[in-house]
């Protein structure tokens, strides 16, 4: 027996049945003996395979052994060989046991040594004798290239005395002959000399994992089919490429007890079943961690972490020297990899050995795995890292902890748009807790709103509500600031989204009634929802305004949800109202920020909202590609709602187009998703679309039982799906010749007040009465009605829908035709030129109409007595006209063409000809000189005196503020600087010679918002002190001093919860943004706020 066990210490092991060859592997080990017997500069003393176990190092090892081209001395060590005599007698056997006919010389050499007296212990130099002796020996007598083998080197890693004979067995070695050593641990060797003379090479863990073509091409050995990529993949990951883990972890391994079927498709072998973990183990335990319980206990312990760091093991043990042992795991191979991070280190193991060992320690210690999670949390939440927190108090079983971080970082995470992780944390709590917390309540609802699911949100606010009532006054200040104002606004998303605008506005007047002045985010939203139901309920003029308010109250010119929201609205009331121009450009300003911000979902609803104004526009062609492209994306997303809405501009486009079978396949799958997601709008819109398919193939019956389907409030008849359903209930009478009952269903046409949101509606349901007209033959009223519809048509540029209607009424268009011929009287022109009004709220430094106007801050917009361009043609023309502007001095053309046209083509001269020709044609022909191949602005064509530039105005302010002004003086003049300041320099235009000017006027404009917040701050006026500052952080979210400045006015002002929570808005923006915390001054201010 004994003398078995020896002969196997020097054979290779036998190969199992499969081998994978990897040959990039096995290259290396050849190519170390290719070079040195061509080239002794190149040969390699050393070659070191070093990884944890089960990465395949023996096996690489046996199978280069069995194939090589040299002889190779094998030779296993195991925990009995740490004895230096018999490690050297080993080496030597091994070597005879490959050489025969060095037996008797290699015993010779330790032959004296078996006579020694045993009582007195060897000395060094008589062991490095031996090893030049040895060394002597083999240059005389081995003549060819050879390996010495040495596998399980770590179990002789701690003999200080073998490494020293090792270190100098490999500084004589000879020419020709290489060492192999494989260990689990980097030997404690020298290697600094032998890499200096690059006589060393190294395979370590990243070379040894296993590939996922390395596992496809395993399992098509094992099985005769790969597995999948997708299942090659998830092995890699979550076995970090451990082939020892993989095969002893999943059905990889059962090849010997599989069946293997003959099949085209592949097998899955990623699923780890409770018998592969104990299989892995098992292994773990007898054969990596047997000797080492100490490392075993403390990595069960650390497992709990995601991140591994010296400091967090302290913490978490409450202990020192984590870093010591850290080290030593990583040295002796046991599956810690360790790398950097921010310069410092941080350390991993593979997924499935952190699976199997926290699992262990939950199973064996479910205190202890409790007590450490709970721990863990603690830690977590004073570094400000709540999602960690969270999750370890959920581990730890602690819901109550739980709740308490997630309040803390709900509002963070909000802003940035839907989290599935903070919906499954609000999901995870218990009801004793959820259902009695209104801020978790609210924050649930603010969820399902997003992903507009609106009934599923109304009983978590509902319950919000009845919480904040039933709480006694003197409690009401432990409550989240404004909470029952958020309550209300998220209420009135829910009842918009649901049809009931009246109830809407109603809710958002009781939410303005309880914000104060100061809170412009919250205000802003209340006033976009008041917006919008003002713009449903046929009121644009108040919509607009409302909106356009909320537009100003936020700022145009932060990249924000809230101002991307703000433009898709206006986009949607300018539709309403047919200004198409100022519909689109809303759209696209939405779809660009949408875009910046990630957001697919708002994005996708712009892109529907600009299809279907390319419709109205009648631009059919561009209408579909985008809502085909549109529909695409939302199913690829999973976006019901952006789906359902682009279905039904889809099938409106096919109406529109006479493709009355696509278009009701599109439509009855809208009808099916808007039902799914409860959406009252949406369900009226495609049975609207239907009843109309329907009536056009010529099956009115159905098309009737449609219509009726809708469901409408008795309050909403003159909303716009009240019209919508009137209008094609009045179609379909028509078709019946039930003139009387259609007659009755347009009766909302003489209430025109109500109409503005709904104009294209109008238009159809005048035309279909001037057609009823006419079929009763009643002359006079139909010549009443076409010059009704004629005013219609010229103010609300409905021309292309007239024409596609009148397609459909042959007899009425027949009679127009006549009418024309005859008197000339009713024209369907388009106006040639449409009149831009400004999107915005401009500021005018007196009551005078200058004759130019001009507002570069914010969005660019030129005034020629009052009216705005809009005719630029090419965009370059007018950044031409600002570009010329800023400079205010003659500009050589080459200049010029650089900083327009960065990108250098062969058409940049003709660019700039067309582009100046197009200027003048704007205004006129003097506006641009040329002289020496320079280009200036003129503005000559106007006085002086009238000309008006909102960044000349900005500026004069600003050098009026460096005179000693008295304080009344100065509060007037920023208030005039902040009143200008719309938004960015020419914030439309991305060129590089904007970014200059545009740092310098920002700047200029936040420090006269900061000079204003502090003089209100020293006349004690601390909300209009807050008001300032929190538009500074509009403009920069991670300035301290504002947030300082608005802790300060709180405090003085009684509001110590507000204060508190503007402090961990700070340090959390911080954290988000830059990964810092909040500097000495206001942890120093927080601190005393805590402790008062």
């Amino acid at each position: 027996m004994r003398q078995t066990h020896m002969l196997r210490k020097f054979a290779a092991p036998e190969l199992p049945p499969v081998v994978l060859h990897r040959p990039h592997l096995t290259d290396i080990l050849q190519r170390t003996f290719t070079h040195s017997t061509t080239n002794t500069a190149t040969w390699h003393k050393l070659l070191l395979l070093c990884s944890p176990a089960g990465y395949g190092k023996t096996t690489l090892l046996a199978d280069f052994a069995r194939h090589a081209t040299v002889p190779c001395c094998w030779l296993m060590l195991d925990s009995l060989d740490n004895d230096t005599y018999a490690f050297l007698d080993l080496v030597l056997t091994s070597i005879s046991q490959r050489f025969p006919q060095m037996e008797t010389l290699l015993h010779n050499i330790i032959a004296d040594s078996s006579t020694r007296d045993i009582d007195q212990p060897l000395d060094m130099g008589y062991f490095e004798r031996l090893v030049d002796t040895l060394v002597a020996t083999i240059e005389h007598h081995i003549t060819q290239p050879f390996a010495i083998i040495l596998c399980n080197y770590h179990e002789v890693n701690a003999n200080k005395e073998i490494n020293h004979l090792v270190n100098r067995l490999l500084q004589n070695l000879p020419c020709g002959c290489t060492i192999i050593i494989e260990s689990r641990a980097v030997p404690h060797l020298e290697f600094t000399p032998l890499l200096a003379r690059r006589q060393m090479v190294g395979i370590g863990t990243e070379e040894l994992r296993f590939s996922v073509d390395d596992i496809c091409n395993l399992t098509r050995m094992l099985y005769t089919v790969p597995c999948s990529t997708d299942d090659a993949e998830q092995l890699c990951t979550t076995f970090d490429g451990w082939i020892s883990g993989i095969l002893l972890g999943t059905r990889l391994g059962n090849s010997h007890v599989l069946p293997i079927h003959k099949q085209s498709g592949s097998i899955s072998f990623s699923t780890m079943t409770p018998v592969d973990q104990q299989h892995l183990f098992a292994y773990l335990v007898s054969e990596v961690f047997t000797n080492e319980q100490e490392v075993y206990a403390f990595l069960k312990n650390i497992s709990i972490l995601q991140q591994i760091t010296p400091e967090l093991c302290d913490a978490l043990l409450s202990t020192e020297g984590s870093s010591e042992r850290l080290n030593y795991i990583v040295q002796q191979g046991l599956f810690l990899t360790r790398s950097h991070q921010d310069n410092e280190p941080l350390y991993s193991c593979p997924p499935v050995l952190k699976e199997i060992l926290v699992n262990e320690l939950r199973n064996t210690d479910p205190q202890q795995y409790k007590h450490l999670h709970k721990k863990a949390a603690f830690i977590f939440s004073d570094r400000n890292d709540e999602q960690q927190a969270i999750k370890h108090a959920y581990a730890a079983e602690e819901p109550a902890l739980a709740a308490q971080y997630i309040r803390r970082i709900a509002y963070t995470i909000l802003r940035k748009g839907y989290s599935e992780n903070l919906a499954a944390w609000i999901d995870a709590l218990p009801q004793n807790i959820l259902f009695h917390d209104p801020l978790l309540l609210l924050v649930r609802a603010h969820l399902h709103l997003m992903r507009f699911e609106t009934n599923q949100s109304l009983p978590f606010l509902e319950q919000a509500t009845t919480l904040c009532h039933d709480i006694p006054p003197e409690q009401t200040s432990l409550l989240h600031p404004n909470l029952a104002a958020e309550i209300l606004i998220a209420k009135s998303v829910a009842l918009f989204r649901n049809g009931e605008y009246i109830r809407t506005q109603q809710v958002c007047q009781q939410a303005l009634e309880l914000l104060p002045e100061h809170e412009i985010e919250l205000r802003t939203q209340v006033y976009q929802r008041l917006g919008a139901c003002s713009c449903l309920l046929n009121d644009p003029t108040s919509g607009i305004a409302q909106l356009q308010q909320a537009l100003q109250l936020w700022g145009h010119n932060i990249e924000t949800r809230q101002t991307a929201l703000l433009h898709t609205y206006l986009a949607n009331a300018y539709n309403m109202v047919s200004n198409y121009v100022l519909s689109e450009h809303h759209r696209k300003r939405a779809i660009m920020y949408f875009e910046h911000l990630g957001d697919d979902w708002g994005k996708l609803h712009n892109q529907i909202g600009l299809s279907t104004t390319k419709r109205l526009k009648g631009e059919l062609t561009e209408a579909k590609i985008i809502a085909q492209e549109t529909l695409q994306t939302t199913r690829h997303l999973h976006f019901m709602s952006g789906e359902a809405y682009a279905l039904i501009t889809l099938g409106e486009i096919y109406q529109d187009e006479d493709l009355y079978e696509q278009s009701l396949v599109v439509a009855e799958d809208a009808l099916t998703l808007s039902r799914q997601l409860h959406d009252n709008y949406l369900t009226n819109c495609a049975l609207c679309i239907l009843a109309l398919n329907y009536l056009f193939i010529g099956d009115p019956h159905t098309a009737l039982l449609y219509v009726e389907e809708a469901q409408i409030n008795n309050s909403d008849m003159l909303s716009y799906e009240g019209i919508l359903c009137n209008v094609t209930r009045s179609i379909i009478f028509f078709r019946q010749q039930r003139y009387s009952e259609m007659l009755a269903c347009l009766s909302f046409i003489d209430h025109s007040q109500h109409l503005a949101n709904a104009r294209p509606l109008q238009l159809r349901a005048m035309l279909y009465r001037t057609a009823c007209y006419l079929a009763q033959n009643k002359q006079e009223a139909v010549q009443t009605s076409l010059s009704e519809i004629k005013v219609l048509m010229e103010q609300h540029q409905l021309k292309h829908l007239a024409n596609l209607e009148l397609h459909r009424l042959p007899t009425l268009k027949e009679a127009i035709e006549a009418e024309e011929k005859q008197q000339k009287t009713l024209a369907y022109s388009q106006p040639d030129t449409l009149e831009l009004a400004p999107s915005i709220t401009l500021v005018e430094s007196t009551e005078k109409v200058h004759t130019i106007s001009i507002y570069a801050l914010g969005e660019p917009i030129v005034l020629l007595q009052n009216k705005p361009i809009t005719r630029w043609r090419m965009m370059r023309s007018m950044e031409l006209f600002f570009y010329l502007l800023h400079a205010n001095r003659p500009v050589h053309k080459e200049q010029i063409m650089t900083d327009l046209w960065p990108e250098p083509d062969d058409h940049m001269e003709q660019n700039l000809r067309a582009t100046i020709y197009y200027l003048r044609k704007v205004l006129g022909e003097t506006i641009i000189v040329h002289k020496a191949g320079t280009y200036t602005l003129n503005l000559a064509m106007a006085d002086e005196q009238s000309v008006w530039y909102d960044v000349e105005q900005f500026q004069i302010n600003i050098d009026k503020l460096r005179q000693d002004l008295p304080t009344a003086e100065k509060i007037v003049t920023l208030h005039t600087i902040i009143k200008l300041y719309r938004g960015h320099y020419l914030q439309t235009l991305y060129s590089d010679w904007c970014s200059q000017p545009r740092d310098m006027l920002k700047q200029a404009y936040f420090q006269s918002l900061r000079q204003l917040a502090l003089i209100y701050w020293e006349n004690e006026q601390f909300d209009a002190s807050i008001e300032q500052w929190q538009k500074m952080l509009l403009v920069d979210n991670c300035y301290e001093e504002a947030y300082y400045g608005i802790m300060r006015c709180y405090i003085k002002t009684g509001k110590r919860n507000l204060a508190i929570r503007q402090y961990q808005l700070c340090a959390s923006v911080l954290k988000n943004e830059l990964t810092i915390e909040p500097g000495p001054s206001i942890q120093k201010l927080f601190k005393t706020l805590s402790q008062g």
